[in-house]
């Protein structure tokens, strides 16, 4: 509160048997002005014997006016697999999730390329889903993304565009913002001084262009854009042993 002390606490211990497709990520999460608490869950996992991929995307909710009790909302969908998470709470208690997703193969499993942008609603008052649209990204943006050639065969856009912004507009939709980001590690060198070992590492971290979306209040596509821009910034760590 405002005097920093503790409202509330929560903690929970999950069993985890790590595996190579195994993916849990806490996606977003947000405080809102009413002092209810938000966080956005994605599990994700390949059934083997099933060939499918299953999908876990809850939102957790600890709402002040009835004691922090965790509330579960569980966002069903199949065939898709969440890659990333934007959440707002806009106006009559509404919660809008909005990100991008992946396709998923016959085998069920995810190819962790991005087909386009999800848009989801839930009524908080009674935790229920009220929308949940995707859209594929149209031909227009992936030529700006990708190129002309890669987009005429329908191909994925990488994966590296992270979320960035949620703006709600007047009429009830939403403005989404996305921007390239990618780090590169590169190879260390080192040498000897008095027998202790010093080494080396450059990074380079890349925040390019920036995918704008306008959504409408159902959630479907209304205009994309993409702002041009390359930003690059490069330095070099020391280690000592």
């Amino acid at each position: 509160d405002e005097n920093l002390d503790i409202v509330t606490s929560h903690l929970e211990k999950v069993a985890f048997n790590d595996r190579k497709d195994l993916e849990f990520t806490i996606s977003d999460f947000d405080v809102t002005y009413d002092e209810d608490i938000f966080l956005v869950i994605n599990e994700s996992y390949r059934d083997k014997k099933a060939k499918k991929n299953i999908e876990k995307f809850q939102v957790h909710a600890y709402k002040k006016a009835k004691g922090y009790n965790k509330e579960i909302v569980n966002i069903d969908f199949e065939g898709k697999e969440v890659i990333n998470c934007e959440m707002l709470m806009t106006a009559n208690n509404t919660l809008n999730l909005v990100g991008f997703y992946s396709s998923v193969n016959k085998r069920g499993k995810a190819n962790w390329k991005l087909k386009g942008i999800y848009s989801s609603t839930i009524d908080m008052a009674s935790n229920t889903v009220t929308n949940l649209k995707f859209n594929v990204f149209d031909f227009d943006t992936k030529v700006k993304l990708i190129g002309e050639r890669r987009a005429k065969k329908d191909k994925d856009i990488p994966p590296y565009y992270a979320t960035h912004s949620l703006i709600e507009k007047e009429d009830g939709g939403l403005i989404f913002l996305a921007e390239y980001r990618q780090a590169i590690i590169g190879r260390s060198s080192g040498i000897g001084i008095g027998g202790i070992g010093i080494s080396f590492t450059p990074i380079t971290f890349i925040t390019n262009e920036i995918i704008v979306t306008s959504l409408n209040p159902d959630g479907s596509v209304q205009w994309s854009n993409v702002i041009a821009k390359d930003q690059k910034a490069s330095f070099t760590t020391m280690s000592i042993g």
